[in-house]
């Protein structure tokens, strides 16, 4: 599956596989931002609070 998602003013190609969903800049930037989200909800749980210490640390 592929589709395209624009995301602040950057167009992304949109695919997915079985373990995640993944974002590619096509936009015609020099710096590419490419990203990916895992489906494995431990994976995301972990990340969540990973995220949350960093920026409870971060902003306290």
């Amino acid at each position: 599956m592929s589709n395209q998602l624009l995301f602040n003013d950057r167009v992304y190609e949109v695919t997915e596989d079985e373990e995640k969903v993944i974002f590619t800049d096509t936009s015609n930037e020099k710096l590419k931002i490419n990203f990916s989200f895992s489906k494995d909800p431990v994976k995301n749980k972990i990340a969540k609070e990973g995220l949350t210490i960093f920026f409870t640390e971060l902003f306290s």
